[in-house]
């Protein structure tokens, strides 16, 4: 999972932000296969990944002291559906996957040199998300998933990974 785990991290500190959400989106289906090998992931496995592993940071209660409610900004299922949108057409717009919750489409903002933030806004069916901090909770999952594999599980997923060697027989990545 190195090889992933510092593409990403590379791509943030490069400001890559196409290859941020893309690398950010594939993590859970990389995880969800390396869990479970003899599965295919799908939008069932890819949304309770999310749900388990990230989702606590799209949840917050919100309103008034007294009248305070759970509100769930980003479910699995719409993050799978923002994948697929993405991987699959190169949009936003989630209007038409079936995997779509409570979003049409996503907004994404990339940090300026004024500071602002704009994360888990809501505005109708859009939801707007800070790219980086979105990638960062991504990797944060990912990686707390990775640690909490025993050594024999880390070993047989990293058997099947991607490797990448050097064209004189070096290991690249």
């Amino acid at each position: 999972m190195d090889g992933f785990f510092g593409g990403l991290e590379q791509s943030l500190r490069d400001r890559n932000w196409h290859a941020v959400l893309v690398m950010s989106l594939t993590l859970p289906d990389i995880c969800v296969k390396a869990s479970d090998p003899s599965r295919k992931t799908n939008r069932t496995r890819y949304a309770a990944w999310f749900e388990q592993h990230v989702g606590p940071s799209y949840t917050r209660s919100v309103g008034a002291q007294q009248y305070r409610q759970e509100h769930k900004f980003l479910s699995g299922d719409d993050c799978y559906a923002l994948r697929c949108a993405l991987l699959h057409e190169g949009s936003t717009d989630t209007s038409e996957q079936r995997a779509s919750d409570v979003f049409d489409s996503f907004r994404f903002f990339a940090p300026g040199a004024d500071g602002n933030v704009n994360h888990m806004n809501q505005d109708g069916g859009k939801l707007y998300l800070m790219v980086d901090v979105f990638a960062k909770d991504m990797l944060a999952g990912a990686r707390a998933w990775w640690d909490s594999l025993t050594p024999a599980e880390q070993t047989a997923a990293k058997a099947r990974q991607l490797t990448v060697t050097t064209t004189d027989g070096g290991m690249a990545i």
